[in-house]
């Protein structure tokens, strides 16, 4: 017996949105702030992740917050010709501001105004707890990012845009596109008249199922990966309901097991690899034990 509606139904909901908006604001209004230590500096602050996206579902509760530094960026011009190198570096010089004293202040700042109890510095972010009214916010300090593609036909051709940032522990470069990733799947929401955003929120919820009933472990498919998942169905496996919907997306990833095709996946910004080798990269086989988990429940429900 399949999945019914019902319980799709259920699943497709929107998790919280006002204390998500809520710990927004309060973040917001801490880094712009009297005291704040980046005041008189040129940044942005924005959402990112599934409440950005309106991917998110109930019990979710990290808050992703992006404080981005517009006075500096990273790049990779590796695409380009020797020639075009050499004028990027003539147009483009070096700041005095750098990635680390943004972060060290953006830390400080959050300290001031919360309490040094209140915020915890991780790895890639900056943890500020919750408390009455808002969730726990992680706020990601980063400058911008460049991804320049080839065109010979230009002194300095265009790029792709996202953010930077390097680790506490390994000072390692992770890069994403979280305003690519918002607008592409924006743009596939309306493309199949909504379906796209419940049908990434069933597949959250029926992962959380599958980790709760010890069908996968935990660290098997996290949320951003299903997301992505979901973003390379094809628009016609978007359907009237919810149970057609499932159902014509786990017969086209049971297509993409018997027949190949996982690896030509990409995440959700259209340009980085779904998988790979890197740490922010999903593995294949963790991919292909939560399609199968997956579809054996769909084939097996009983509730």
């Amino acid at each position: 017996m399949a999945i019914p509606e019902k319980q799709l139904e259920t699943w497709a909901n929107v998790g919280a949105e006002v204390s998500a908006q809520a710990t927004y604001a309060s973040l917001n209004t801490a880094l712009r702030s009297p005291k704040s230590q980046i005041l008189n500096r040129s940044f942005d602050v924005y959402l990112q992740g599934s409440y950005k996206n309106a991917t998110n579902i109930y019990g979710d509760s990290d808050v992703d917050v992006v404080v981005e530094s517009n006075e500096s960026f990273s790049y990779d011009i590796g695409n380009l010709t020797d020639s075009q190198q050499s004028t990027f570096h003539k147009t483009f010089k070096a700041v005095s501001y750098t990635f680390e004293q943004f972060r060290n202040d953006v830390q400080a700042t959050l300290v001031a105004y919360y309490g040094s109890d209140q915020v915890k510095p991780r790895d890639k972010c900056i943890q500020v707890l919750k408390q009455a009214g808002r969730l726990d916010g992680d706020v990601i300090a980063c400058q911008g990012y460049r991804r320049y593609v080839a065109d010979p036909s230009v002194a300095v051709p265009g790029y792709h845009e996202g953010i930077s940032f390097r680790t506490r522990k390994e000072n390692r470069l992770v890069v994403n596109y979280p305003r690519l990733h918002h607008t592409a799947g924006t743009k596939k929401n309306q493309g199949v008249q909504q379906r796209y955003k419940p049908a990434v929120r069933i597949f959250k919820n029926l992962r959380n199922y599958l980790s709760a009933e010890s069908l996968i472990e935990d660290d098997t498919a996290p949320s951003y990966f299903v997301e992505c998942l979901i973003f390379n169905a094809p628009a016609e496996c978007f359907k009237a309901t919810h149970f057609h919907t499932v159902l014509a997306v786990l017969v086209w990833l049971h297509k993409l097991l018997t027949e190949g095709g996982l690896d030509k996946l990409v995440c959700g910004n259209e340009v980085l690899w779904l998988f790979g080798e890197s740490r922010e990269q999903w593995k294949i086989d963790k991919a292909k034990r939560f399609i199968n988990a997956a579809i054996d429940t769909w084939n097996k429900w009983d509730k």
